[in-house]
C-alpha cells in the first residue's frame, strides 16, 4: 500500500465530492453454510464482475480467490482484506486520532494508517459499484454510524469530473481502488494551486485547511474510489464557475445506491 503522497504542484489526487447519509449501519454480513453456496455464490460474483465491468477489471487478479469472505480478526499489522474488517475499526481509528489529537493526513494518523493496512480485493467491493451512464460519478453508501464517520465508494465514468467543492468536517480520506483519478486544488481564492494524478491503491487526503478540490477521471477506462468522511455531512459548498469565489452554491449529498440497494425516488 503507497502512502499519502506529498506530491509537486502540477500533479495532485484525492477525491470526494461531498457524502453522507442518515440511514443507520447494517449489521448484517455474508455467511456461508456450504459448500455448494460458497461455489454458487462464487460463481454470481464472477458473472456479475465478468458482465458488469469487463472494461474496467480486464485482469484475472482482480478475480475472486475461491476463499470464504469470512471475518477474520485483523492485527495492527496485517493487511486488511475483508470490507467489514475495515468497517469495523473506523470509529475506533476516528476516536484515537482525535483523543490523541493527531493532525489528519499525518504519518502518524490512524485513519491514515488504516487505509494503508488496506488491501481490499475486487469481490470484496463489488456489490457496492454502481454506475449510471447519465451521470458524471455516483455516490454509493457502504457504511456510517451518522456520528463518526461515513464511507462510500465512489463510481467515475471515464472523461468527467466534480464540481469545485469544500469538506465541513474533519477531512475526506481517499483511495484508489480501480483506475486512476486526477485532483486539482485550490486556494480560498478559487486559485488552482495543484494538479495531481493517483492510480491504484494511492491514498490522498484533504480538509478545508488545505482549500478547496475537484476530482476528475480524465482517462478513457471508468475508476472506482474509496472515500471516507468524518464526521459525515449532508451539505457542502460548490463552485461552477472560478471567477465567484464568494458566491458557492449549496450541494446537497445524494447517494445513487445505499448498502449494495439502488434508491428508488
Amino acid at each position: 500500500m503507497k502512502s499519502i503522497a506529498t506530491r509537486q504542484a502540477n500533479t495532485v489526487s484525492a477525491a470526494s465530492a461531498a457524502i453522507c447519509s442518515n440511514i443507520p449501519m447494517t449489521k448484517g454480513r455474508l455467511c456461508f453454510s456450504s459448500v455448494a453456496f460458497q461455489k454458487k455464490y462464487q460463481q454470481q460474483d464472477q458473472d456479475h464482475e465478468n458482465s458488469q465491468f469487463p472494461f474496467l477489471f480486464p485482469s484475472s487478479s482482480s478475480k475472486w480467490n475461491g476463499k470464504s469472505n469470512n471475518k477474520t480478526t485483523a492485527t495492527a499489522t496485517t493487511k486488511i482484506r475483508n470490507i467489514q474488517d475495515f468497517i469495523d475499526q473506523i470509529p475506533k481509528a476516528v476516536n484515537r486520532r482525535k483523543i490523541e489529537k493527531i493532525e489528519p493526513g499525518a504519518t502518524d494518523d490512524p485513519v491514515a494508517r488504516l487505509f494503508r493496512r488496506s488491501e481490499l480485493p475486487t469481490h470484496a467491493w463489488l456489490k457496492y459499484a454502481m454506475f449510471d451512464e447519465n451521470k458524471p460519478y455516483t455516490r454509493n453508501l457502504i457504511s456510517t454510524d451518522n456520528k463518526t464517520y461515513t464511507l462510500l465508494l465512489l463510481c467515475w465514468n471515464s472523461d468527467k469530473e466534480s464540481p469545485i467543492h469544500d469538506h465541513p468536517c474533519d477531512g475526506c480520506w481517499l483511495q484508489v481502488l480501480k483506475g486512476g483519478i486526477r485532483e486539482v486544488r485550490y486556494d480560498k481564492q478559487l486559485n488552482c494551486v495543484a494538479d495531481l494524478d493517483y492510480n491504484d491503491g494511492e491514498l490522498s487526503f484533504i480538509t478545508d485547511n488545505i482549500g478547496y478540490h475537484k476530482v476528475c477521471n480524465t482517462g478513457k477506462k471508468k475508476a472506482v474510489t474509496l472515500h471516507l468522511y468524518a464526521p459525515p455531512f449532508e451539505t457542502c459548498s460548490v463552485w461552477y464557475d472560478t471567477a465567484n469565489p464568494l458566491q458557492p452554491k449549496e450541494g446537497h449529498n445524494v447517494n445513487y445506491s445505499e448498502y449494495g440497494v439502488v434508491r428508488t425516488v
